[in-house]
């Protein structure tokens, strides 16, 4: 028995070695944020605990960059993070003093060594930890998340799943072969990209269908960070589980499937129509999602968990739209001031900015509008009346009814093929941004850390440049356009920012201020289009 501790001691001590040694960048994620699980809760018939006040714990929290934007966002919530790396922990313990966060708390432990003293927690988010620890820490996890969850809490776990890791598992066994007599992370780093240059240098003649998919996957993983590399290929652990074992061992631990992160992976109807037949007649939501896994040869999942006691709903009425905020990020194909809202001909809204291959379609004046909507507010949970009104001003006439009736007929469908995001939180677009302002926690990444990105309000990392974080320095709310400008030309002309056009250095105040003035306005409206005005 000592022995046995010992040994999984010594497996603890490895792994927080190996993440001081070379830490993992700490990413807000959007799938994992309680905002989110709290939307698939209330659509699938829970009561989940509300948000202003919630206890939420992250396990592996690294330093912060998932959990902290929710302590800025809820000051009335508590948040606490566990890692086990020291550094991180430091870190984070860091940038909660420098933001004044009081209701947060990072501590530097095992998660085996939390027990039901440690608390109640009404959501639990473990992300990107269970495939990589070893077994006993993986059963620990699903046991957190039984005996810490609270009554109409979730949980949040993301993992590797198969089958869609065998291909990937080929290539990491051959760089765990290649690096295995070496000892530091540095070093297996490099002959581990030099490996990945091999395969693909093998490959690049090779037409038959495992190489043309080997070489694939080498050159994804050539692309990725070192950390990523570091921690996702070359740790001892990495363990990918079949979407139904991952459900049998939250099972033995009195927890039941809730939803995917992903909503529309869990819908038969989202496949092709001769698999939908297959699987329509599968009454089991885990055997059926199962199946689909083999189809699409799925890697990696994020799987919500509640208790084994919650009566959950998975009948979804059109009606249950209303109780949501919904964004939908599409494009029309011509604006509006350039069509007959009143006319019956088709309108084509293409997915996404630059996709002309996917779209919704409609005669509809109603739907059109509020599609319009949904453009006008691309990013901006609008709510279900929010919705109706906006649309129903595009009309001379009141047309509310008509616009209820088709948005009730449409949303929960879109939702459901992926097409349209749903939530709980209604936010709303800036009108005036004369004077930029952000939240405390982005102008502090942009000031104070190295940061090339920024958390926005839809939990999202939104990469930014050298001279983007310059400016959101001074987007505090009290300085003008025209001041942030002055600013900026003044350090320029002090040689801390330098402008060039056609590839000539700017020297000229004048200049310098044009280009400044251009290059601010730009970044104002992608501030705007990403959500990250306040």
């Amino acid at each position: 028995m000592n022995q046995e501790v010992a040994s999984d001691q010594d497996v603890i001590d490895r792994n927080d070695n190996s993440y001081d040694r070379m830490p993992y960048e700490s990413f807000p994620y959007k799938q994992s944020s309680m905002e989110h699980l709290a939307t698939m809760g209330q659509l699938f018939g829970m009561n989940p605990p509300a948000l202003d006040t919630a206890r939420v714990l992250e396990l592996g929290s690294a330093e912060g960059g998932n959990i902290i934007p929710f302590a800025e966002q809820y000051p009335k919530a508590k948040f606490v993070g566990v890692d086990l790396s020291e550094i991180q922990i430091a870190s984070g313990k860091k940038h909660i003093e420098n933001l004044k966060l009081d209701n947060i708390e990072l501590h530097h432990m095992s998660i085996t060594d939390i027990d039901k003293e440690f608390g109640e927690f009404d959501y639990i988010i473990c992300h990107g930890v269970l495939s990589w620890v070893p077994d006993f820490v993986a059963d620990k996890i699903l046991e957190v998340c039984n005996e810490n969850l609270s009554e109409n809490g979730i949980a949040y776990i993301s993992y590797n799943t198969l089958p869609g890791w065998n291909m990937i598992r080929t290539i990491r066994d051959m760089m765990l072969y290649h690096v295995k007599n070496i000892k530091t992370p540095e070093d297996k780093l490099v002959q581990a990209r030099a490996m990945i240059n091999f395969v693909k240098d093998s490959l690049k003649d090779s037409n038959t269908p495992h190489s043309v998919v080997l070489a694939q996957e080498a050159d994804l993983l050539a692309r990725h960070s070192d950390h990523y590399l570091v921690h996702e290929h070359l740790e001892d652990n990495n363990k990918q589980y079949y979407f139904n074992e991952f459900m049998e061992i939250a099972s033995n631990n009195k927890l039941q499937y809730l939803a995917d992160s992903s909503l529309s992976t869990m819908y038969v109807g989202n496949m092709s129509e001769a698999v939908a037949q297959k699987l329509d007649g599968v009454n089991d939501l885990v055997r059926s999602e199962q199946y689909m896994d083999f189809i699409n040869n799925r890697r990696f999942r994020s799987s919500l968990l509640c208790h084994s006691s919650v009566q959950l709903s998975r009948h979804l009425t059109n009606d249950l739209i209303k109780k949501f905020a919904m964004t939908f990020n599409l494009v029309p194909e011509k604006p509006i001031s350039e069509i007959n809202i009143e006319s019956d001909g088709v309108l084509k809204f293409f997915i996404g900015s630059d996709d002309q291959e996917r779209f919704v379609e409609t005669s509809s004046p109603e739907f059109k509008a509020i599609l319009y909507v949904f453009y006008d507010n691309v990013g901006f949970p609008q709510s279900f009346d929010s919705i109706v009104k906006k649309a129903n001003e595009i009309f001379k006439d009141d047309r509310k009814e008509k616009i209820e009736s088709d948005l009730v007929e449409n949303g929960i469908n879109l939702a459901v093929k992926g097409l349209m995001n749903i939530s709980l939180v209604e936010r709303n677009r800036r009108k005036d941004i004369d004077k930029p302002k952000l939240s405390k926690l982005a102008r502090y990444q942009a000031k104070d850390t190295e940061s090339l990105w920024a958390t926005n309000l839809n939990h999202e990392a939104i990469a930014i440049e050298v001279f983007e974080k310059y400016c959101m320095g001074y987007m505090d709310g009290e300085n003008t356009k025209e001041q942030i400008v002055e600013n900026l030309v003044e350090r320029a002309i002090n040689k801390e920012l330098h402008f060039s056009k056609a590839d000539v250095a700017l020297e000229k105040e004048e200049e310098i201020c044009i280009e400044v003035t251009r290059q601010l306005d730009l970044f104002i409206e992608k501030l705007d289009k990403n959500v990250l005005l306040v």
